[in-house]
């Protein structure tokens, strides 16, 4: 098995012993690791502004220099690692080569997964670390075109910040949102067509970092 660690290295473990079977340094991990099974590559971001690529065997395969600290955990589709960083820029990238497919300039951070769903990609972004009320959702096509951001209204009403990965059930895009400043919270339903706020629910505190998980049979 595969885990990053504050000690600046990733290991890769014996599932069954715990015995060490390789391991690179770099930044501090602090998002997860995502598993190709298929091709046997496990991606994963780090604090030295990078995403990197190895094969179980411990060989790399590729690393990618993105533009900040790379504390979000990549998401997969047949042909693409899809990954924020830590200055608001959000990648594609070719999962075999790690060529840069695309690139999206957003106004805040991004340390949450993207959700890849059919007909879209949905991230949030903002850093709850931070004071300010820089919280958003975002819609992007599968070209990287934005096709809406949403910061809930706006004003009072305005995210605080995001660190969670939306769910998308229907038409609905639920995510959650706070602060580590301030004791509370909110989580959101947005139209999945403009981002409009559908529904909020008040938390007693924050739900920064708790992403949503809709029930199977209801998510279809």
């Amino acid at each position: 098995f595969f885990i990053g660690t504050d000690d600046r290295n990733f290991y890769a473990l014996e599932q069954n012993t715990g015995n060490l079977l390789w391991k690179f340094s770099a930044g501090e991990f602090t998002g997860g690791a995502t598993v190709d099974q298929a091709a046997a590559v496990v991606y994963v971001g780090s604090g030295d502004k990078k995403l990197h690529a190895y094969f179980f065997n411990g060989t790399r395969r590729f690393v990618f220099e993105a533009t900040d600290q790379v504390c979000s955990t990549p998401a997969l589709d047949e042909t693409g690692v899809y990954f924020g960083d830590d200055r608001g820029m959000f990648f594609k990238l070719d999962r075999a080569t790690g060529r840069r497919g695309w690139s999206v300039a957003l106004p805040h951070g991004i340390r949450a997964p993207a959700r890849l769903d059919l007909d879209g990609i949905f991230l949030s972004i903002g850093d709850p670390d931070g004071s300010n009320r820089g919280g958003e959702v975002v819609r992007l096509s599968y070209d990287g075109t934005v096709q809406w951001q949403s910061d809930c209204g706006g004003g009072k009403h305005k995210c605080l910040s995001c660190w969670t990965s939306p769910a998308v059930v229907g038409d609905v895009v639920m995510v959650g949102c706070g602060l580590d400043t301030e004791s509370k919270g909110f989580i959101w339903g947005l139209d999945k067509d403009d981002g409009s706020v559908r529904w909020k629910t008040k938390a007693q505190n924050d739900c920064q970092t708790s992403s949503p998980v809709p029930e199977e049979s209801r998510s279809r």
